[in-house]
C-alpha cells in the first residue's frame, strides 16, 4: 500500500473526423475509449506537432503559461529556484530526450488561470480545493475522440496539503515532508502528452510517490521510449534500439490490459513496458509491441495491471489471473525463457500465456509444505493477505552463489514483500529482508535504497548468498505491513550461465583506430555472461584487426562520380580535403550538412567521421538528389554514418536537439542567414561553420539589384565577419569558403 497519488483526468471532446492515427499498442498510452469511428477506438492520444493552426501549438511546440500567484509556500522554499522556473525545468527534461522532436513553449503568467478544456489555452497552476486525500496533483488532458488528437491539457497543483519545494541540479536526494515541484510536474507532464501510468516502477509516469522523493525527475528508459515512437526526431532514434512483440493469451483468448514488462537479468530491475491492446483494425486482442527497447538480456513478464490507475480504455482489462515469466506454464515453477535483445533487432512472437487462476502453491505457509524450485526458476504467486507466507525450497552446492529476487512492487503490484534465506533445517535464518532480524542486508531490503517510509518506491528485495554447505536450504516471502498481492520469483547462481554472452561482454579500445604503420594500442575485453557476472581474467584473446577506413572506396567513389558527371551543386576536390581536414582537426562527433546535393560533399565528410567515429545528418529537398546521394553512400561503405533527410531544411533542422560539432551549408542562398541563427544555437562552444560559394563566383565586388543570391551572400559575409558570437574568416579556396567558430 502506498499513500501518495498522481491522477490523470482524461476529459472527451468529439468533433469531427479529419484523419484517423496509427494505433500501435506500446507502452502506456492514454487511449481513446469511445467515438463514433470504430476504427478511432483504442488510438493512442498525442499533440498534432504540425497543426499550427490550434492556438496552443507554434511552430512545432506546444505552448503553456502558469497561473501567476504560484504556490503559496513560494517565501519558504530552501531550494534555488521559483516554482516558475521549476516548471519550466520539468518541461526541458521531456524536450531533451535524444531522438524525439517534442518541444515547448512557455508563453508567460495568467492572472486568473482555469482549468477549461475548451479554452485552448494549456494552463499549469496552484489550487488549494477539490482535491482527494493524498493527490499530489490533476492534470486533465482533452483529445477529440474522432482522431486521437490533444486539443487541451491543464494541470493543476494541490496547494493545500504539501509543502512545496524545488531543489538543487546537484541534490542527490530530497528532504522527507517537503514535496518537490520538479518531481511532480515531469510526472504529470508525461500526461500532458499523452502518457498514462505504466507499472515499471521507476518511470516518472509510475503513478505512486512520496513527499520528499526526487526519483521521478530523472526519466527512466519506459518513459523515454514512447516520446521517440510517437515524437520521432527527424534522424529518427538509434538504430541499435530494438523491437519486442508478441500477444498475451489466457485459454487461447487474447486479452486486454496485461501488463508486459522487460526485466534486465544483470540487475534485476524493470527497464521498458506495454499493456495488451483491445480487437481494433490495427491490432488483435492481447497483441503488443514495445520499440526502442535497448539491447541487453531479459525475462519478460505478464502481469495484472492496476486499472483503476488507467484510463476508461483499459476499464474492462483482464486481471484474474497470477503473473508468469515467459518460457514458464503458469501456475508452475520451471526455467523462464531468456530474450536477448541485440542492436536493432525485430523479435516478433514473444507470446506469453497466463491462467484464469487466483491461488496457486497453498499450503506452503511453512518449510515442511515449501514449493520445490531449482535455482534458475521463476515462479508466479500471490500473497493472499498480510500475514500469508510462501515457503520455498531449493537445493545448492558448497561455494555457489545465489540470487533469489521477488519482483512486485517494481511491477506495480501492490505487495511490498520481504525475503528470508534459511538454513538446511529450515528454521535458522542466515539472510533476511526485515529489518528486525539479526541476519538483515540493506540492499536485500530496499533495491533503490531511498526509500523514506514502507510506502516507498521499489520495495521489492532481493538476496544475494554464498552457500556454506551443499544441501537444500529454504526461502519465505513474506509481506511488509498491510500489503499484499501478486509477486514473480526469479533465480540463478554463478553456475547458472557458465558461457560469455555477446550483449553483456565490454570490448574498448584507447583508440578508435590504428595506423597501417603499426601503432601500441590497448583493447579491453571484459567478458560476462548472461547475467552480467564477470567472467575470471584470461592470459590473451585473439583480436582481429578490420580496415574500416574506407578511403579507398569512398575516394573511387567520389573520381566515379566526377567522371560520370554526377556533379550537380557538389563541392571540388579542394574544398572536399578541407571538410575532410575540418572534420577531422575538430574531433568532430555529430556534423550537420544542409544541402546534400548527391552526395560528394558528405562522402568527404565521411572520411573525416571514419577517424573521429562521429556521424553525419545531412538534409536535402530534391527527391532525385537525394537517391543520388543515397546510392553514393551506400557504394562508397559510408551509409552507416550518414542519415539523410528530405525535405525542407529550414522546418527539419529546427527539430535537431543534440549538440553539433561542424556545421557545413551549401544550399539555397537566401536562406544562408536563417540557416545560420539555426545550427549557431545547437553548435558547441568551439564548434565550426562552413559556408560554401561564399565568393558567389566573383559576383560580390558589384552585385546587381536584381541578383538574390548574390545580395543574399554578400549580407551574410558582412554580418558573420562582424558578429561577435563567433570568430570567422573567408577562406579563398574553390568558389570561396567561409568559415566561423563559435567564442
Amino acid at each position: 500500500m502506498r499513500k501518495t497519488l498522481l491522477l490523470s483526468a482524461v476529459i472527451l471532446c468529439v468533433s469531427l473526423a479529419l484523419e484517423m492515427p496509427q494505433l500501435n499498442f506500446a507502452y502506456t498510452y492514454i487511449r481513446v475509449s469511445t467515438s463514433s469511428d470504430p476504427d478511432v477506438v483504442g488510438a493512442a492520444v498525442s499533440w498534432d506537432l504540425s497543426d499550427n493552426s490550434r492556438p496552443n501549438i507554434n511552430d512545432g511546440r506546444v505552448q503553456y503559461v502558469i497561473g501567476e500567484a504560484g504556490t503559496e509556500d513560494a517565501d519558504d522554499f530552501d531550494g534555488p529556484f521559483t516554482e516558475f522556473q521549476a516548471i519550466q525545468r520539468s518541461f526541458i527534461q521531456w524536450r531533451n530526450i535524444e531522438g524525439s522532436d517534442i518541444d515547448f513553449e512557455f508563453t508567460g503568467l495568467v492572472e486568473n488561470p482555469v482549468d477549461d478544456a475548451n479554452d485552448d489555452v494549456n494552463t499549469i497552476f496552484w489550487d488549494d480545493s477539490g482535491f482527494d486525500a493524498g493527490v499530489f496533483a490533476v492534470t486533465i488532458t482533452s483529445f477529440d475522440t474522432s482522431n486521437g488528437d490533444i486539443v487541451d491539457a491543464d494541470l493543476i497543483f494541490n496547494d493545500a496539503d504539501w509543502v512545496w519545494d524545488t531543489i538543487a541540479e546537484d541534490d542527490t536526494s530530497g528532504v522527507s515532508g517537503r514535496t518537490y515541484i520538479e518531481n511532480i510536474a515531469v510526472h504529470e507532464i508525461g500526461h500532458f502528452i499523452g502518457l498514462d501510468h505504466p507499472f515499471v516502477n521507476n518511470s516518472s509516469l509510475f503513478p505512486y510517490t512520496d513527499s520528499g522523493a526526487i526519483s521521478l525527475i530523472s526519466l527512466s528508459t519506459d518513459d523515454m521510449a514512447p516520446m521517440m515512437a510517437t515524437y520521432p526526431a527527424a534522424g529518427g532514434a538509434d538504430p541499435d534500439l530494438a523491437t519486442v512483440s508478441g500477444t498475451v493469451t489466457s485459454s487461447g483468448t487474447g486479452r486486454l490490459g496485461i501488463h508486459v514488462t522487460l526485466i534486465d537479468i544483470a540487475t534485476g530491475e524493470a527497464v521498458i513496458s506495454a499493456l495488451t491492446g483491445d480487437d481494433t483494425s490495427a491490432t488483435n486482442i492481447g497483441e503488443y509491441e514495445i520499440v526502442n527497447v535497448p539491447p541487453g538480456n531479459y525475462w519478460v513478464i505478464a502481469s495484472k495491471s492496476n486499472i483503476d490507475n488507467l484510463g476508461s480504455y483499459y476499464s474492462t482489462g483482464f486481471t484474474s489471473f497470477l503473473p508468469a515469466a515467459r518460457g514458464v506454464d503458469a501456475g508452475t515453477v520451471g526455467a523462464p525463457d531468456i530474450l536477448q535483445v541485440t542492436p536493432g533487432a525485430n523479435l516478433t512472437d514473444i507470446d506469453l500465456e497466463v491462467i484464469n487462476i487466483t491461488t496457486v502453491f497453498e499450503d506452503d505457509d511453512d518449510f515442511g509444505d515449501a514449493t520445490a524450485i531449482a535455482i534458475g526458476d521463476a515462479v508466479g504467486s500471490r500473497l493472499e493477505n498480510s500475514a500469508d507466507e510462501d515457503y520455498f525450497s531449493f537445493p545448492a552446492t558448497l561455494d555457489e552463489v545465489v540470487r533469489i529476487q521477488v519482483h512486485a512492487d517494481a511491477m506495480g503490484q501492490d505487495l511490498n514483500p520481504e525475503i528470508t534465506l534459511y538454513d538446511t533445517d529450515g528454521t535458522t535464518e542466515l539472510q533476511s529482508s526485515d529489518p528486525g532480524s539479526p541476519v538483515f542486508e540493506q540492499h536485500a531490503r530496499d533495491i533503490q535504497n531511498n526509500a523514506f517510509s514502507d510506502e516507498s518506491l521499489n520495495y521489492d528485495c532481493y538476496i544475494e548468498f554464498t552457500i556454506p554447505a551443499t544441501g537444500t536450504y529454504f526461502v519465505a516471502v513474506t509481506a511488509t505491513g498491510s500489503t499484499s498481492g501478486d509477486y514473480v520469483l526469479t533465480s540463478y547462481s554463478d553456475l547458472s550461465f557458465d558461457d560469455v554472452d555477446t550483449n553483456a561482454t565490454t570490448i574498448e579500445a584507447d583508440v578508435v583506430g590504428v595506423g597501417a604503420g603499426g601503432a601500441d594500442f590497448t583493447i579491453t575485453v571484459a567478458p560476462a555472461n548472461t547475467a552480467g557476472a564477470a567472467f575470471p581474467d584470461t592470459d590473451s584473446f585473439d583480436v582481429d584487426l578490420i580496415d574500416r577506413t574506407g578511403a579507398p572506396v569512398v575516394l573511387d567513389t567520389i573520381n566515379a562520380a566526377v567522371q560520370n558527371g554526377d556533379l550537380y551543386a557538389n563541392v571540388p576536390a579542394a574544398d572536399g580535403r578541407l571538410l575532410r581536414m575540418l572534420v577531422e582537426a575538430s574531433n568532430a562527433k555529430n556534423v550537420i550538412e544542409i544541402g546534400a546535393s548527391t552526395g560528394l560533399s558528405g562522402m568527404w565528410i565521411a572520411l573525416g567521421l571514419r577517424k573521429t567515429g562521429g556521424k553525419l545528418t545531412t538534409f536535402e529537398l530534391d527527391r532525385g538528389r537525394a537517391a543520388s546521394a543515397r546510392a553514393n553512400y551506400k557504394r562508397a561503405g559510408v551509409g552507416g554514418l550518414v542519415t539523410l533527410v528530405e525535405g525542407d531544411a529550414h522546418e527539419n533542422v529546427r527539430k535537431l536537439k543534440e549538440p553539433v560539432d561542424v556545421v557545413f551549408i551549401d544550399a539555397d542562398k537566401e536562406g544562408y542567414d536563417a540557416y545560420y541563427e539555426a545550427t549557431l544555437q545547437l553548435l558547441r562552444r568551439g564548434g565550426l561553420v562552413a559556408f560554401d560559394n561564399a565568393l558567389g563566383d566573383g559576383e560580390l565586388i558589384d552585385p546587381r539589384p536584381d541578383d538574390t543570391h548574390a545580395q543574399a551572400l554578400d549580407a551574410l559575409n558582412r554580418k558573420v565577419l562582424a558578429d561577435e558570437r563567433v570568430t570567422s574568416s573567408l577562406v579563398p579556396i574553390g568558389d570561396g569558403l567561409l568559415l566561423a567558430r563559435k567564442r
